[in-house]
């Protein structure tokens, strides 16, 4: 073989070489950059997320405090705090604010009668006030006010004793006596089947002790309850044009201070609270290998945040830069080796 033929030859193999090298540096630096950039995204998202529904529990703990300075507010010191609040522009994700009653079975009937003559808000009063469903409980938990009226006339009355996932949730802020959410479920003056959840706080009589499990449950007067729509809840946290990059998915995984929960485990819909790609989405594929899970406490539950990066300009270009810098690597080298190759050789210079 000729030298200048072995020098062309061996300027292709180095320029691959550095070609192939080149490549690979970009690829990870721009890998690195994707990585930094969906890390940012998806600790902005449960940051906010966190920070929303921290100021959604400080106005239920001011709820809870008009009632720690007088535990007899009647209906229209309540539509009338609510309304100075106006939450529903202030705070949007909320579906209502609500006061529930805890009724002994012997004076739920005085109970109904008084709600139906009831003529501080509505001078009306309420004559097709009904405890619902019906069921017989040494205690029942009623929802006594709501607010805003309008939209939620199917909670009013509706009675914690008998469901299940709200009594549970309802007990468990009675003997804590912090803040409680449900499990999701789908709220009875919701026509849209969304998830939803409600986080309640314990009203204790005035001057009670409380130090007690056993005296929170003597001295409970009824919950302070805000009632959510979490995909409503969620528009506001997460930045619509940051959706078209990134999947966002939140289940349920039950209480913190018990196992995971098998369904939140597998991923059910049954846990689900909210999905960025609709309330029945699969789970996606094309998630260029960025996924990432984050853990929230909300109202003593696990809040399971999993994010998953979409192929496309925010977290995609790596492949695009790397074929870029080897073409023009590859062009090079070619370009190179061909002149080596094709260049004359000297005069008396030896040919084999």
């Amino acid at each position: 073989m000729s030298p200048m033929r072995t020098r062309g030859l061996a300027a292709l193999a180095v320029g691959l070489t550095l070609t192939g090298t080149l490549c690979y540096l970009v690829h990870a630096d721009q890998r690195a950059q994707m990585e930094t950039r969906f890390q940012r995204d998806t600790d902005k998202v449960a940051r906010d997320t966190e920070a929303r529904l921290q100021t959604c529990f400080d106005v239920l703990l001011g709820f809870k405090g008009i009632y720690a300075l007088d535990d007899r507010i009647d209906r229209a010191r309540f539509h009338r705090f609510s309304a100075e609040l106006k939450l529903e522009r202030r705070y949007p994700g909320f579906q209502a604010v609500q006061f529930v009653r805890a009724v002994p079975e012997d004076r739920l009937d005085a109970f109904a009668a008084a709600v139906r003559a009831d003529t501080s808000v509505d001078a009306g009063g309420y004559p097709n006030f009904r405890v619902h469903p019906v069921t017989h409980a040494p205690v029942h938990y009623v929802i006594e006010y709501t607010a805003p009226d309008k939209g939620n006339e199917n909670a009013f009355g509706l009675d914690l004793a008998a469901l299940p996932p709200h009594l549970r949730a309802a007990m468990l802020a009675r003997d804590s006596g912090e803040i409680v959410s449900t499990e999701p479920i789908t709220l009875v003056q919701d026509v849209t089947g969304e998830p939803g959840f409600i986080a309640r706080a314990p009203v204790y009589r005035n001057g009670a002790p409380v130090g007690s499990e056993a005296q929170r449950r003597d001295a409970l007067v009824g919950f302070v309850a805000l009632v959510f729509r979490v995909n409503a809840l969620m528009r506001e946290v997460i930045d619509g044009a940051l959706l078209e990059h990134l999947h966002v998915r939140i289940e349920d995984g039950g209480y913190v201070n018990g196992a995971m929960t098998p369904r939140a485990a597998g991923g059910n819909s049954g846990s689900l609270l909210y999905d960025s790609a609709g309330k029945l989405a699969p789970q996606r594929a094309d998630n260029v290998g960025l996924v990432a899970e984050k853990v929230l406490e909300v109202g003593q539950r696990r809040w399971l945040l999993r994010f998953e990066g979409k192929p496309g300009a925010r977290y995609g270009g790596a492949s695009a830069a790397v074929l870029a810098v080897a073409l023009a690597g590859a062009i090079i080298s070619v370009l190179a080796a061909g002149i080596l190759m094709l260049r004359p050789a000297k005069p008396g210079a030896v040919q084999p």
